[in-house]
């Protein structure tokens, strides 16, 4: 699916997912990759997408999605930045599958593995 998306020049990232990514490979992968390694990582990706980024009308339209849709606070910045850039698709372990909100739809790429 990746290959896909970067064969095709497709997608878009937030800093939120970028922030993420260094958590979990930092900390919570066994073993973990190294902090420098990460980063260059991230300075790859950012390279092949372009990163939108967290801002006040994100966080104002999130807390519309925390108080509509009844989502926690951080998957509803993820799902206001998809709304206010007109991304069609989010691919995300975090919502239920093929879920729709308000025209953003979201998959989840590990339940297709």
């Amino acid at each position: 699916m990746l290959e896909k998306l970067v064969t095709n020049r497709e997608g878009t990232l937030t800093s939120q997912s970028l922030s993420e990514y260094f958590a979990v490979v930092t900390r919570k992968l066994s073993p973990p990759i190294a902090p420098e390694m990460a980063r260059r990582n991230l300075e790859q990706l950012c390279r092949i997408w372009p990163v939108r980024p967290l801002t006040p009308a994100v966080v104002l339209e999130a807390v519309r999605g925390v108080i509509h849709h009844k989502l926690s606070s951080w998957d509803a910045r993820g799902w206001s930045v998809a709304m206010l850039h007109g991304v069609a698709e989010v691919l995300s372990e975090d919502f239920t599958a093929a879920q729709v909100i308000e025209g953003v739809r979201f998959r989840n790429p590990c339940s297709e593995l």
